[in-house]
């Protein structure tokens, strides 16, 4: 292919490449047949540097073009395993590196997502309102208890305490009538220092 490689024909294979979904078919010496070329090409004396390096962007767009389709066929090989066709033997490997880095990352996504639902289902969201439903309630229903109070009236001499709602109470004396939280006056009356006033 060497000997037939011209300037037109690279200009026809740009078009080609730009107008076609899919790689076109190569002959297998494709890049050595360019690298070829333009050797010969720049040794050229009698050659202007502007068509020297017109020559070296339509052959450089080429490449990109192809480069840009492996990348894509490699991203719907993910999707629907479809292999890419007409692939030059050095795209074989850039098109198997890339299929490669897609499914490594994908993996990891995965990994990392199949975590993520196990904290956010439905069913989870549920079970941690109830759970917190349930820590408010209990939580309520001591600060009511911590609310309520008794009426006593003490049967013998108590000194300073204090009670489950964090606050002081007495001194107090025998006989003395008095108000104090539930549990701190159940403990007394357990004790037979206090008795319940009805």
């Amino acid at each position: 292919m060497a000997n037939l490689l011209t300037f037109q024909f690279l200009r026809d294979l740009q078009k080609q490449e730009k107008e076609s979904k899919i790689l076109n078919n190569l002959d297998p010496n494709f890049y050595n047949d360019i690298a070829n070329y333009l050797n010969t090409k720049l040794k050229q004396k009698n050659l202007q540097e502007t068509e020297k390096r017109h020559t070296e962007l339509v052959i450089k767009d080429i490449i990109n073009t192809r480069e840009m389709k492996i990348i894509n066929s490699a991203m719907i090989n993910m999707k629907t395993e479809l292999e890419c066709e007409n692939l030059l033997s050095e795209e074989i490997e850039l098109y198997n590196n890339i299929l490669k880095t897609l499914r490594d990352y994908r993996d990891k996504i995965e990994n990392i997502t199949d975590k993520t639902p196990q904290q956010t289902r439905p069913d989870k969201i549920k079970d941690n309102i109830i759970k917190t439903r349930e820590k408010d309630k209990e939580k309520q229903e001591k600060e009511n208890n911590n609310k309520k109070m008794q009426k006593l009236r003490i049967l013998n001499n108590i000194p300073k305490f204090m009670a489950e709602d964090s606050k002081s109470y007495g001194p107090y004396e025998k006989d003395k009538e008095v108000e104090i939280p539930k549990r701190a006056a159940d403990l007394l009356v357990q004790m037979k220092k206090a008795e319940i006033i009805k």
